[in-house]
């Protein structure tokens, strides 16, 4: 089975080293990169096309849902998974409304995240 390639698009520099070691412990995930910015996540979104995109809702100067619909407007877009610190539903909906495939709260990421990536894939 072909390695799911993700993408992990955070203002939080730590967010991403974390969220990169974690990923790297299951041998069916290969994360290809970390990106700070919507910018540089579509570039390599463009360069690189992950399997999956691993997105803050909120980015400076711009904003995550933003980022989601462009990254959803090709026909061979990557899956989605919103991953943000707000754990209201308003914004778990707002983002499963705007094409977002997932959405998993930062408190439960490391519970929630892999069986999700499992769930998308299988």
């Amino acid at each position: 089975m072909q390695k799911i390639k993700i993408l992990i698009v955070d203002d939080n520099y730590r967010f991403i080293k974390s969220a990169i070691s974690f990923i790297s412990l299951n041998d069916e995930m290969d994360v290809i990169g970390g990106a700070i910015s919507g910018d540089v996540a579509l570039e390599m979104i463009h360069d690189n096309k992950p399997d999956l995109v691993l997105l803050d809702l909120s980015l400076p100067n711009e904003s995550g849902i933003d980022i989601l619909k462009t990254i959803k407007a090709p026909p061979d877009h990557p899956k989605v998974v919103i991953v943000s610190i707000e754990e209201e539903v308003f914004y778990k909906d707002l983002s499963l409304n705007s094409g977002a495939d997932g959405y998993v709260s930062k408190s439960e990421f490391g519970e929630k995240i892999i069986p999700l990536i499992h769930c998308l894939f299988n």
